[in-house]
């Protein structure tokens, strides 16, 4: 329901609504005048430099698909190499249909992989260091590994806390009313 009265904040007129002559850039625009600064030449020339250095030191994705045989997600390099890996070890392809997969899509530098129907993308110079995620999903996918290990160090220690009566409880906070 709306308020009875039209209270406004004290810095706000109600005239300054009557026209759209508000906002940031509202006298550039009406001057004609640029509002964004104009991109500087020497640096767009610097950046493409750079991305064809990091083009010419890296292979490149020419092709990629997912091989339903062996169940991996093979990609072919501009260095005549082949790359394969499980979808599940990669972020965003766990628990993916091998129907999602099928589709694969290669970025135009050929340094991304996008699967549409997943809505995944995989960085290919990241994938050749062995970065199949990020550090965070890393770490929690290494540590439900761990979890996982059984061994008999991990047993005895179970055994040992449970003669102990068990994992301590936790500290009960004491109201003080």
């Amino acid at each position: 329901m709306k308020k009875a009265n039209d209270d406004m904040r004290a810095e706000y007129q109600r005239s300054d609504f009557t026209r759209l002559e508000r906002g940031k850039f509202f006298k550039e625009v009406t001057e004609g005048t640029p509002v964004t600064q104009p991109l500087d030449t020497d640096k767009g020339q610097t950046a493409n430099a750079q991305v064809a250095a990091r083009l010419a030191q890296s292979p490149t994705a020419v092709a990629a698909r997912y091989d339903r045989r062996i169940g991996r997600v093979v990609i072919s390099l501009s260095s005549g190499l082949d790359i394969a890996f499980k979808p599940h070890d990669a972020q965003g392809l766990a628990g993916a249909k091998p129907a999602q997969l099928a589709d694969v899509e290669i970025s135009p530098s050929g340094l991304g992989i996008h699967f549409p129907a997943l809505d995944a993308d995989l960085y290919l110079p990241a994938l050749l260091e062995g970065f199949l995620g990020s550090r965070q999903w890393v770490a929690a996918a290494m540590g439900k590994a761990g979890g996982k290990a059984s061994t008999a160090q991990k047993a005895n220690a179970a055994r040992a806390n449970g003669r102990l009566g068990g994992r301590p409880r936790k500290a009960q906070a004491v109201d003080a009313a």
